[in-house]
């Protein structure tokens, strides 16, 4: 029963509530305990993932004009925004936080962000244009016309994935900044 100085939560306050707890900051055990988590139920989606494709295109054409499409753009997003940009990135933009406050650390995260992207985006367009004479060279010298094409297409839809690689680093880097291991 309610006493007078007490009134009923509304929704919007109890929702509230729910989103800090995902966004609260997390202690080290803690933070290390989501990650292990995060990182199992990944390893346990990826072999799901690996299961159906495996299902759906078994060892064929398409299936090798993936796997040989997924090199490049792999290759350029871990040298750009692998997990070291995030690593890398977070004692500065904690150094930033504690020397200037959030908006110090909200530019530092800004300026990061955007000149990534852009050297990104100019890296995968050169890639794009480059792909087919790196598909017939470099990445798959051995196939024939048909699965050579597929792959310079493929290649070139991966590429496009590259710059939302370099923004998710980068926002991730912010959140563990902030010891801020959910979402």
């Amino acid at each position: 029963m309610l006493q007078e100085s007490e009134a009923p939560i509304p929704a919007s306050v109890r929702a509230s509530r729910r989103g800090r707890l995902l966004l609260r900051e997390c202690s080290i055990p803690e933070g290390s305990l989501i990650f292990t988590a995060a990182f199992l139920i990944s390893a346990a989606l990826g072999v799901v993932r690996q299961v159906l494709f495996n299902a759906q295109f078994g060892a064929g054409m398409e299936a090798s004009a993936y796997y040989a499409a997924f090199r490049l753009p792999d290759t350029l997003t871990s040298l750009i925004a692998g997990g070291a940009l995030s690593n890398a990135l977070i004692p500065v933009l904690v150094s930033a936080a504690r020397s200037g406050g959030r908006a110090a650390e909200e530019r530092v995260a800004s300026l990061t962000l955007t000149t990534l992207a852009a050297a990104v985006a100019l890296a995968a367009l050169a890639a794009a244009a480059l792909a087919p004479a790196f598909v017939d060279r470099v990445l798959a010298p051995g196939f024939d016309r048909p699965t050579a094409a597929l792959t310079v297409t493929l290649t070139r839809i991966m590429l496009a994935q590259s710059v939302l690689v370099v923004a998710s680093s980068v926002a991730l880097a912010v959140l563990n900044s902030r010891s801020q291991f959910l979402l």
